[in-house]
Formats: structure tokens, sequence, C-alpha cells
């Protein structure tokens, strides 16, 4: 069965823990940044001796397969990990790795386990000058597969000294055209996912994630760098770890420019893959500018530098000791408190200065944005040296206010208008005597109330698109709705709060919409997208949610599933509705809505195919007229 072109839903019956976490302080304990060396070879350490006496080199980064350190499924090996670190602490080199779960220029899986393979965990992307193989980390089986390994790597290496940090492969999955079930909104949620349980395996470790485009068919430019500015920023709210670059080019891709955003705040790194620089007549100092000293570059405080088979030590790609490390690298040092900002002023948390002109408001977390709803919070720091302070409080929007009376003052506010928030702390010695913080300024987004996230419709119905538009301190000049990444209309009228669009006749399809909304000031702001599905075919609604791939049951639970036709050709009408399983007539019935429930006794260990028949008639006869089949749905029960 070709496993590229069927769609299918996979159903895993094991149990889940989801788990929240948020790393409190970044000080991680080993942070050594500098010039390292990417291993040409994965899963080797055949090249390694090389650097043995090259002093201004501080350790390797060594890709390694998954199937490696996973050959099969719960079954660990870390051996290759343990030797390469001691290899390198015997020439005093430290070892990062990067986690290798994916194959480039191939339609054959190599680099991940057989039985993530066989469960439909991998995507083979075969397009035009394209051809590679992914795992579907999208879906909830594969990534809580991947985060269990990490967990296990965590548990292994983050207490080794030697033992520098992980990488993970680039954002960009190389498809143009997205898979059944993928979307970004869902990668990104995932990615989060992977950042949060990596932190909690690896708390003295560096964490970085390889970036360069977000560009998989789904969204514009636009929403890509929208994506990317919440990514990262979720990953430096959260303490989690910062960016690395798969190359260096001499062009920006689309992850470049948020480089400049947090140098001296997080880890950054860019590793060297090839020498496109050579090619285009650059040579080592334009690198040396593009990776260090560029305020618009990389400001790097990790480089990798390649290797390759035939690397010779005295250069060839790599400086000599005539480049200084000490003066570029330190440059772009991490400030290992995370930064939050009052309006104007920036200050490290634990490096407050000794005197305040006067009391400041410090927001935490810097949020790139904030939805209606949000928890707001955020610290009010006294002015330093005047005695005699009777309270501290805040106003909101210069009407609402909150005091508080012991010190530390932190305040948390919930928003439940649709406004501006301009906040303004006050810090009061007498009721005649005070002082006042210039304020910080929230603006809301928009976003969309129906439909119904993940809802699906039959085709040629309406679908009915209604917003509610967010805030801007300058004024809003219009909305308008993205439908697929396509700009579909636009409106110039002042709103009171709603406003909607009637898209008619919808053909079938997956669809994405999500509002923005431009600001009188030149600025955008963007709503959260939702999805929703006009099927082809019969669908299941409840579990196998068309946008997912996969959901979860306990083992040994009988499944209720229900099931939405599709209309029938005209002159005919649904006679009945049928479940298959692994080939095998289950049940049928007669009258909608059409819910079935599956004994777990009918399921057999392992992979099983649940598929729907549709059978329409002929109106006002009994004579059968065609049969409409559902995709595949995979069911894998685990223990």
């Amino acid at each position: 069965m070709n496993k590229i072109n069927n769609k299918r839903k996979i159903i895993v019956l094991v149990g889940i823990i989801a788990r929240c976490f948020i790393y409190h302080g970044y000080g991680v304990q080993k942070f050594h940044p500098g010039h390292w060396v990417l291993h040409p070879t994965k899963n080797s350490t055949n090249v390694i001796y090389k650097i043995k006496n090259l002093d201004y080199i501080t350790g390797v980064l060594i890709p390694v397969d998954w199937k490696i350190l996973e050959p099969a499924e719960n079954q660990y090996n870390f051996s290759f990990i343990s030797n390469a670190g001691q290899v390198c602490k015997s020439m005093g080199k430290r070892l990062m790795i990067r986690l290798n779960e994916r194959d480039f220029n191939t339609t054959i899986p190599a680099s991940q386990p057989q039985y993530i393979i066989d469960n439909d965990g991998v995507l083979i992307v075969n397009e035009a000058d394209n051809a590679r193989v992914i795992p579907r980390l999208w879906t909830p089986y594969v990534m809580s597969r991947f985060i269990k390994l990490i967990t296990k790597l965590g548990t292994a290496f983050d207490a080794d000294s030697n033992f520098e940090g992980i990488i993970f492969p680039e954002t960009s999955l190389g498809f143009k055209d997205p898979p059944h079930g993928f979307n970004t909104r869902i990668m990104i949620d995932k990615w989060k996912e992977l950042f949060s349980a990596s932190r909690m395996a690896f708390p003295n470790s560096v964490i970085m994630q390889n970036a360069n485009y977000l560009y998989m068919g789904d969204i514009n430019s636009t929403l890509a760098d929208y994506y990317f500015e919440e990514l990262f920023a979720y990953m430096y709210q959260n303490k989690i770890g910062g960016i690395c670059g798969p190359d260096v080019f001499t062009y920006d891709t689309a992850a470049t420019k948020f480089y400049a955003e947090y140098s001296k705040k997080t880890p950054l790194g860019i590793e060297n893959q090839n020498k496109s620089y050579l090619a285009e007549g650059k040579d080592l100092n334009w690198l040396y500018n593009r990776v260090f000293l560029d305020t618009n570059g990389y400001r790097a405080n990790y480089f990798f530098w390649s290797m390759h088979e035939n690397w010779d030590e005295n250069g060839d790609g790599i400086p000599d000791q005539s480049f200084t490390v000490a003066g570029s690298i330190s440059a772009n040092f991490l400030v290992t408190n995370v930064i939050v900002k009052n309006s104007g002023t920036v200050f490290p948390n634990s490096a407050l200065p000794e005197t305040y002109d006067n009391v400041c408001i410090l927001k935490s977390p810097v949020m790139p944005r904030v939805k209606s709803a949000d928890l707001i919070s955020f610290n009010i720091h006294e002015k330093i040296n005047t005695p005699g302070t009777l309270r501290v409080g805040y106003y909101t929007n210069n009407k609402f206010w909150k005091a508080d009376y012991t010190n530390p003052y932190e305040q948390f506010f919930v928003d439940c208008e649709n406004l501006p928030y301009i906040f303004s702390a006050k810090q009061v010695f007498t009721d005649e005597s005070f002082i006042w913080a210039s304020g910080i300024t929230i603006d809301i987004a928009p976003a969309i109330i129906q439909p119904a996230q993940y809802r699906i419709y039959y085709a040629g119905s309406d679908i009915v698109i209604t917003a509610r538009k967010g805030s801007s301190i300058s004024g809003v000049e219009k909305m308008g709705f993205y439908r697929n990444s396509l700009w579909v209309v636009s409106d110039y009228t002042e709103y009171s709060g709603e406003y909607s669009v009637n898209l008619e006749n919808v053909l079938p399809g997956e669809y994405t919409f999500y509002v923005k909304q431009v600001n009188l000031d030149g600025s955008e702001t963007f709503s959260d997208p939702v999805y929703c599905i006009v099927p082809d075919k019969p669908v299941i609604t409840n579990h196998t949610m068309p946008i997912y791939d996969l959901v979860t049951f306990q083992k040994g639970e009988n499944i209720s599933i229900q099931i939405m036709e599709i209309n029938p050709p005209e002159g005919q009408t649904v006679h009945r509705m049928g479940v298959h399983i692994n080939g095998v007539w289950i049940n049928s019935d007669y009258s909608a809505p059409w819910e079935y429930s599956i004994p777990s006794s009918c399921l057999a260990p392992g992979k099983n195919i649940i598929e729907i028949r549709q059978v329409n008639r002929y109106t006002g006869t009994t004579t059968d007229a065609s049969a409409i089949w559902s995709d595949e749905n995979v069911i894998i029960i685990t223990d």
C-alpha cells in the first residue's frame, strides 16, 4: 500500500501525561561559547583528533541519528555519545549533539527507528529538486516518542559537565505541498511542547533550535515571520534556549533578523555547513564580520566551523591563531539573566541599579502579543532611598487603582475588555506626597469568534466568519481576512467591536482562516488561526479530526465513533453507513446521526485500519447507486 498518497489519521491507545514547565532563571551551568567545529560525518568521531592541538577550538558538534540512540522502541543505546564524550574529554574539548531525525536528498528512510517508519511516522517528500524523509513531529504520537528520547538523554548526560548541550534540526521541513493533517500552527505548538520538555530534561545544558525558514505551503511570509517571533519569544520567555542557524549565507534567511533581537540574551549559534560565501567571492574576513560583528548579522556566541575528511588544521575554512577568539566572541556573550523591559529602560533581573530616578514597572514576561483574557503580570520596583513608603500601586487606563502594601510589589491583571491598556505605577509616601512611574502600553490582538476551531462543513454550504477587532493605541485603520494565505477581504469601516464575512458555496478542502488588523500607525496585528475542513469523503468527526493525525485513548476502552456523510449526487440519497476494520465489515447504520461503538475486542494489538463506506441509493428506489469510501484511519494499540 502506498503510504505516501493515502491520507491517514492515526489513533494511538497510550497514556500520555501533559507536562507544563517553566525554568526559573536562565542560569544554565554549562555555557562555553567560542569557536567549535561541526563534525563532517554523523554517528562518527573519525576526525575529532585533528582539533586536539587547536587550543582556540572549544569543542565539537556531532550529528547523531535518532535510530542510533533508539534502535528499537523503548530500547535506548547511548554508547556512541558516551564514547564520543570520552574522546573529547581526553583532548580537553567539549561535546555537543545535533539530534538528527531526517534525511536529505533521498526518499529512503535512514535516520528514524524502524518502529516509527512502520507506524506511518515518516513523510517522504519527493518534489521537484527536493527529496527528503522527515518524521511527522506534528503528530502527537511521533512527538511523544521524540520527547521520550530527549528525556532519557537528559537523565544520562545533563549532569556531565563536559556535555555542552543539544541542537535540534532546522525548522524548514522542506515541502511545498502540506501533507494531510499538517499545518504550521500545529507544528509551532509541537515545537513549544518539545522545547519545554527539553529544558526539563536538560536544566543545566545549552539548548538551541536550528532555524532558517518556515514556509511549508500553508502560510505566507508575513505569517511565517509572526510565527517565528512567537516561537523565539516562547524560548526566551521560558528560559529554554536560543537560535542556531544551519548555514552561513551571503543573504538573510527568514530567521536572520531575530539574531539582533536576542543578541546578548540567549545562546546564538551558526553552523558553517557549506562554503557558499567563497563561491560568491567572499573571504574569511567577510565571514568573520558576518558571524560576529555585523549588527545585522548573526551576533553569534557559538560558531561551528565546517570540517571534512581531508580537513587541514592549518586553515581551509577555519581561523588560525591570528583570528583572535576573545575579541569577537566576548562581545556577544550571553547575559545570563533574562532581560525585561519597562518603558524606555532595560535592566537585567538581578542587576537593577541601586537607585532609580523614579518608581518603575518591569513587565514580565516580555510578550510579543497579548490576547483578550490573557494574564498580564509585571513587577513594580519602588524608588530606592526614599523612606516612608506607604504603598505602591498602579492605575489601569488612569481609572482602576490597585495598591499593595508589601514589598516586593508584584501585580497580576486579567484583561477582560478589548481595549488598549496603559499601566502606570505610583509610589505613595503620604496621601499628598507621591511619585509616578512611566507607563507601559499593551494592545490586544484581534480574534476570530466563529467558526469554532476544527469545524467540519458540508460541501456547498456557507462559512460565516465573525471577528472581534483588537485594540491599538493609534486606532484601527482596516480589518481583513486571510484564507489559506490568500487575502480575502478588507474593510475600512470603523467597528463597534465585531464584523463578519460570508464565504458562499465552499468547495471541498482544508481551510485556514486568520484576521489581520492594520493600525493607523502602520503596524499589523494578527489573530490566531482557525482551521476548518470541507471533506469530499465520509469522515470520523469526534476522534480522528481531519486536522490531526492521531489522538489517544486508554488501552482496552471501547471506542465510540461519530461519522459525517457527504452530500450524495443529485437524484440519490444516503441509504446506509458502514464500518470496516482491517477489511472486515463490522456494522451498518441506516439513520443519521451515524454513530458506532467499537468493542476493544475488535482491535488487534498493533496496527488496525478503520474505513467508512457510504452507500447511496437512487431516490425512490431500492437500487444501490454508488459507494464512497473514507480515507484509511489507522489505529495503533500499544502497551
